[in-house]
């Protein structure tokens, strides 16, 4: 709700979104999902993702329209 009101222009998880147990996956993907950013959400991996399953975890983010940054950049908004 915090992340709602402050009506933020971008959105970044910064790794360690599943600790363990992928079976958490659907539960965190809805509540990612409820948030909305003017330039979206952008994700990365981090190690306890990938002892959790980072293909199950970039799907999860990628099947919600969020991004998964790995190994590459992107440009927010080019003219701004």
């Amino acid at each position: 709700e915090l992340v709602r009101r402050v009506k933020p222009d971008l959105i970044v998880v910064t790794g360690d979104m599943i600790d363990f147990d992928p079976a958490f996956l659907p539960i965190w993907a809805r509540a990612l999902q409820s948030l909305t950013a003017r330039d979206g959400i952008v994700t990365i991996l981090g190690n306890h993702d990938y002892y959790t399953g980072a293909t199950k975890i970039q799907e999860a983010v990628e099947g919600i329209g969020a991004s998964v940054m790995i190994n590459r950049g992107s440009v927010i908004r080019a003219a701004d």
